[in-house]
């Protein structure tokens, strides 16, 4: 008979057989009742208690987010982030199924919001939690709509060099100038170094180089760069006036020549200006090369007597600087004016004679030279002073009769200019 037949039906006299197959039934229907109560559970949501925050970050550097669950027993958390709702995948994306999404080289392509899906499972069931979305935002380098163009500044002037850009990202821009590659800052004479235009206010011969700009963004903590071109600054020096005219003394009637080398810049261009005083001379008359380095007078006339200063303009790319100088005190040597003759009179015999004349007084001195009848006289102990303004010859003689004269003479060099006085006629009593 089989046991599922005759238990049942068992007599109570047999109590024994009874209770084994109660507690036959007690044991499988204990574990039955277990299982049906947990499968009718499912786990509980994960709870988020660090959400991803937004990140700044520069193209081509490295991003990421992180989410934070608070610990939970008997479950299983899977996570999955994405980007504007859409799961993220790529080699740029790692751990996009972790609590922590790293982008390892950000690009404009990866602007958005990021968030993350939180799953708990257990057995079969589970259960979702979706974070706050974060959002990515990419600081891109300024964008530079205008370079920096080489300049040249005239020594001791101001000049500038400037450059014009725009954020990319709306961030705010910060500038920082540099010379052959290094940082420079403000000096007094050299400003607006972190600015978009750099000045000078007198340009210095140590200021000639190559410049360019970093120009950055600054969005949330973060800097990208941008580089400028490279832009010269060219420093125009004023001409160089040499070899002074030597000759500054002229006589009358003569030619005059005031020469002057001048040397400039490598590729500039120059011009030239002679003045008599203040006043700039032209090429009219007696006067040649007012706009040349050589000027000329022909004839030279005492009233060409003055300061003759020099000026040399250069000009370089659009700028000019020049150089002045006082070149010579031009001094023209006229003839003697003789203005008291000597004059006639009668010497006894045995006394002494004394023949004199006046000259106008001039900033140079005079040669004298006395004449008896046309001869030069030479001092001989008796005649004296022969060659100056006053003659005078001891223990006057019949033979001292005749007549007398005086050669005055400007000299320069081997040229001179003489005047004659009257004749004074002389006779022994």
């Amino acid at each position: 008979m089989k046991p599922r037949a005759y238990l049942p039906n068992a007599p109570r006299g047999r109590a024994m057989n009874r209770l084994a197959w109660l507690g036959h039934i007690a044991l499988v229907a204990l574990p039955l009742s277990a299982c049906a109560d947990s499968a009718s559970s499912g786990p509980p949501a994960p709870q988020i208690i660090g959400q991803p925050t937004a990140v700044t970050a520069v193209p081509g550097t490295p991003a990421s987010f992180t989410v934070q669950v608070a610990p939970a027993s008997g479950v299983t958390l899977s996570y999955q982030w994405r980007r504007n709702g859409g799961a993220v995948g790529g080699v740029n994306f790692v751990g996009a199924t972790s609590p922590m999404l790293r982008i390892l080289a950000v690009s404009a392509a990866d602007t958005g919001s990021y968030s993350v899906s939180v799953t708990a499972s257990r057995d079969v069931k589970s259960a979702t939690t979706q974070s706050a979305a974060a959002q990515l935002t990419i600081n891109s380098p300024p964008l530079i709509v205008s370079q920096p163009t080489t300049t040249t500044g005239s020594l001791d002037s101001a000049a500038s060099i400037s450059v014009v850009a725009v954020p990319a990202g709306g961030g705010t821009l910060t500038f920082q100038w540099l010379v052959d590659g290094r940082p420079i800052t403000d000096d007094g004479i050299r400003v607006g170094t972190n600015t978009a235009t750099m000045k000078w206010w007198a340009v210095r011969s140590t200021d000639g180089g190559v410049y360019s700009v970093l120009v950055g963004s600054e969005l949330n903590a973060t800097l990208s760069y941008s580089t400028s071109d490279t832009a010269r600054l060219l420093v125009h020096y004023p001409p160089v006036l040499s070899s002074f005219p030597q000759a500054t003394e002229f006589l009358e009637g003569s030619v005059a020549t005031l020469p002057l080398t001048v040397t400039g810049q490598s590729g500039d261009s120059l011009a030239y200006q002679w003045y008599k005083g203040p006043f700039p001379l032209a090429d009219t008359g007696r006067f040649h090369g007012a706009r040349t380095p050589t000027l000329t007078i022909e004839p030279v006339m005492a009233v060409d007597a003055a300061a003759y200063a020099f000026e040399a303009i250069s000009t370089l790319n659009g700028t000019r600087t020049s150089a002045y100088a006082i070149v010579a005190q031009l001094d023209v040597i006229t003839a003697p004016v003789i203005s008291v003759q000597p004059i006639s009179h009668a010497v006894d015999a045995g006394s002494p004679i004394y023949i004199g004349v006046s000259v106008e007084a001039q900033p140079y001195s005079f040669v004298y030279q006395w004449q008896k009848d046309g001869l030069d006289l030479l001092d001989d102990g008796r005649i004296t002073r022969t060659t100056t303004p006053d003659l005078v010859i001891y223990n006057a003689v019949a033979s001292d009769a005749g007549n007398y004269r005086v050669k005055v003479s400007s000299v320069l060099g081997n040229a001179a200019l003489t005047t004659i006085s009257a004749d004074a006629v002389i006779t022994i009593k």
